[in-house]
């Protein structure tokens, strides 16, 4: 017979195991190597020829040495920040960063011609979906 999980109640702790994996993310060692992983995504995004998968596989070897818990999340920063900067030349350069970005490069850059280079930036920052329909008016 299966049985039905139980709803949690209103003013109910968080479980241990969840607790335990949010002080095990955001350990200070983790946080600081989530944040040089952004920086070197976004050199490397930002640069046009680089792609997040580059970055990924620059920063496999350092991982090795890295426990588990760091080296995922290092890994995963950094290629989200790389897919998230490749918008920034093609706004300004009308040149992709990354293949990612290439879609929508020429509306980007029409864009900021127009000076609404501040719209199509905090957009991308939402989601790729939500970025190209501000540079068509979805």
């Amino acid at each position: 017979m299966v049985s039905a999980r139980r709803q949690p109640r209103e003013g109910e702790a968080m479980s241990p195991a969840w607790a335990q994996a949010f002080a095990m993310v955001f350990d200070p060692y983790n946080i600081f190597v989530m944040l040089a992983a952004s920086l070197f995504g976004l050199f490397v995004g930002a640069v046009p020829g680089l792609t997040a998968t580059m970055a990924t596989a620059l920063l496999v070897p350092v991982t090795f040495f890295m426990a588990p818990i760091p080296a995922i999340a290092a890994i995963v920063t950094a290629t989200a920040m790389a897919i998230f900067s490749g918008d920034i030349p093609g706004c300004l350069m009308r040149m992709p960063g990354t293949p990612a970005s290439a879609a929508y490069t020429d509306e980007a850059y029409a864009m900021t011609n127009k000076g609404q280079a501040e719209l199509r930036w905090a957009r991308a920052s939402c989601s790729p979906r939500s970025a190209a329909c501000s540079a068509r008016r979805c």
